[in-house]
């Protein structure tokens, strides 16, 4: 399985906790204004790479990630417009480290209500929108991970 890899980060202190090993992927949908990694929303500034080659460079810091209590996070872009690949790392990961996904919750297997709460959180609207994007990004994760 192949996927196209922005860049990654060795040693990101600001996505989750800890210490993290941060693989940013390249694609979104989105073109937010404020937009935290704007260079990672294309794909042609990928460099495409394997599940096996990304899990061997975050194997050489397995060991440093769980004493300093990090772990990695996948990013981007955002991480489901490469589902595929995001699932097969999700599922070979190696159990020593702890991941996390971050992504934008505009993916296209949303509920349309739940996508319609999604935009009114991202333009920063409603109180009770946000609480409900952030519900039903929770649900979609959930299903995303136990559909693999």
């Amino acid at each position: 399985m192949t996927g196209l890899v922005h860049s990654v980060e060795s040693c990101g202190t600001v996505d989750g906790p800890g210490i993290r090993f941060i693989v940013f992927l390249a694609g979104c949908s989105l073109r937010c204004q404020y937009c935290h990694n704007p260079d990672t929303s294309f794909k042609r500034r990928g460099k495409e790479r394997t599940v096996e080659d990304v899990l061997e460079e975050i194997s050489r810091y397995a060991t440093f990630l769980k004493n300093a209590k990090g772990g990695v996070t996948i990013s981007g872009g955002d991480p489901l417009f490469q589902p595929d690949f995001t699932r097969a790392l999700l599922r070979t990961q190696p159990s020593a480290v702890r991941w996390a996904v971050e992504v934008s919750i505009m993916a296209v297997w949303l509920p349309s209500a739940s996508a319609t709460a999604c935009t009114a959180a991202a333009s920063g609207r409603h109180r009770k929108a946000i609480s409900a994007a952030c519900r039903a990004s929770r649900r979609a994760l959930s299903s995303f991970r136990t559909s693999s």
